[in-house]
């Protein structure tokens, strides 16, 4: 039997919830419960807010959205909130343990792990993200290209000299493969 998850639809119906909240919540509506949407209280309850799942950077903002939401403190949020990273993440929202996403893409590996399960998956941007790459502060380096950046991360460029730097061996990081950002880097620059 093939599943087949609309979380994009939930996903951008909270978000937008959460920004109304945001919009409408301004100190002269907050009480002290938390946000309301005008003055009515908390557009969703705590008990009833949705198991949300995601990457450990999207952190932060299931924190707010769930205050924003929910009407708690940004601290007991905070609390409340986790996240098993990205690919596990795609799996356990397949399995059935959470209710929605806010998560990269999912890395190849794991989209095929998916639709070994019988998972149809309907991704549908809602939001952009940047990827910044970051030097040593000693490094004169102030900017790459995007062809510089390819040549780096397929090994054709291995020494800053070859970009303008100290004649010195590059030492380029990545995230492991199934992680979101690591797909999320595939997808937009190599």
């Amino acid at each position: 039997m093939q599943k087949k998850f609309l979380a994009r639809i939930i996903l951008a119906g909270l978000l937008l919830a959460a920004l109304l909240g945001l919009a409408a919540c301004g100190d002269d509506n907050k009480q002290a419960g938390g946000s309301t949407v005008g003055g009515e209280g908390p557009m969703i309850p705590l008990a009833e807010y949705p198991r949300v799942d995601g990457s450990t950077a999207n952190l932060p903002m299931m924190a707010q959205i769930m205050a924003d939401v929910t009407g708690i403190s940004l601290e007991e949020a905070e609390q409340n909130t986790w996240c098993r990273k990205t690919p596990e993440a795609w799996l356990a929202l397949a399995d059935g343990n959470n209710d929605l996403l806010l998560v990269y893409e999912a890395a190849e590996v794991t989209k095929q792990q998916l639709a070994e399960q019988g998972v149809e998956l309907t991704i549908e941007p809602i939001g952009r993200d940047a990827l910044v790459f970051i030097v040593n502060e000693d490094n004169p380096v102030q900017s790459l290209t995007q062809e510089q950046l390819i040549g780096i991360y397929t090994g054709e460029i291995t020494n800053w000299s070859d970009v303008g730097g100290a004649d010195l061996p590059i030492v380029a990081f990545q995230r492991p493969e199934e992680s979101g950002s690591q797909s999320l880097f595939m997808k937009l620059l190599m």
